[in-house]
């Protein structure tokens, strides 16, 4: 999870608040609930927090994963195909890492 006291995190215009509850068992529109920072800009199911914690694990592991495979894959007598595929690993990865 992203830390809230770094300058990246602090400079955003928006935050998340997780409640305990049924976003169903509300009561009217939730867009319309004044809040003590004004209404809210996003509503969603579930805990955002925990499914970001979740993603970065499974994106964790695909990488470690793509890595492997590419260090292992011979360099010689690779086709076109298998060449692009190497390509876009490499951008993937390059995201994975600036996460």
């Amino acid at each position: 999870m992203t830390r809230i006291d770094t300058p990246q995190a602090m400079a955003q215009p928006f935050f998340t608040i997780v409640f305990e509850g049924q976003l169903q068992r509300f009561k009217g529109n939730p867009f319309a609930t004044e809040t003590p920072f004004g209404t809210p800009f996003a509503i969603g199911y579930g805990d955002a927090f925990e499914r970001e914690r979740t993603l970065e694990e499974a994106a964790d592991a695909l990488a470690v994963a793509l890595t492997d495979m590419m260090r292992v894959f011979p360099p010689s007598g690779r086709t076109r195909e298998q060449k692009d595929a190497f390509v876009e690993a490499g951008k993937a990865l390059a995201v994975w890492r600036d996460l």
